[in-house]
């Protein structure tokens, strides 16, 4: 493969609409878009990448359709099992990289930092920036945090939300939601390919 010009870029990568595709979504609650929504709210969480993320890419998408902003919301919450300064850190760096990228796309930024552990429990921005969303949309990861804390939070968060809320599978390149059990090594997910 002859390398990149300058002038190449890597295009976005679209969730297609098959099967596969669907298999990528889950809806949360039964709730609709809010037509009084003043912008689709990506919350960041496991995807921590503006290009190849096809939970952003979903959420612009929405967006589009509904012909409103995107608005990105990033936090770093220190409550999770295995947190530690190094994977903060890498959060950290990346957040100023995020942002240009995000406002390159048109879409704006909001990333949040709570201070302790216990500023991080009280914290309801989330809450407070889903209230005028018409639509949210985020990471679906199950190992981020431990399986039962991550979804257990996602499912509490889909509850309060008076909008649709949307999970994007993004973790495989073939989404979980189409293996029967969880696969630990490429003899038996070959086939199942």
């Amino acid at each position: 493969m002859p390398p990149r010009t300058e002038s190449e870029s890597e295009p976005e990568r679209e969730l297609p609409a098959s099967s596969i595709g669907a298999a990528r979504t889950w809806a949360l609650n039964d709730a609709d878009p809010d037509p009084s929504g003043r912008y689709v709210l990506y919350w960041c969480r496991a995807y921590r990448r503006p290009t190849d993320n096809l939970a952003l890419d979903h959420a612009a998408r929405r967006a589009n359709e509904l012909h409103l902003p995107l608005l990105v919301y990033e936090a770093l919450d220190v409550r999770y099992p295995h947190a530690n300064d190094r994977i903060h850190t890498f959060v950290l760096e990346g957040a100023a990289g995020m942002r240009a990228a995000l406002e390159a796309r048109n879409a704006a930024y909001v990333f949040y930092l709570p201070r302790s552990r216990e500023e991080s429990a009280r914290s309801r921005a989330l809450e407070s920036l889903a209230r005028d969303a018409a639509i949210v949309v985020t990471d679906w990861y199950p190992d981020v945090g431990g399986r039962k804390q991550l979804w257990r939070h996602t499912a509490s968060m889909a509850r309060r939300v008076h909008c649709a809320f949307e999970a994007i599978d993004d973790a495989c390149i073939v989404p979980m939601s189409l293996l029967q059990k969880p696969e630990t090594n490429a003899r038996t997910l070959r086939p199942k390919i």
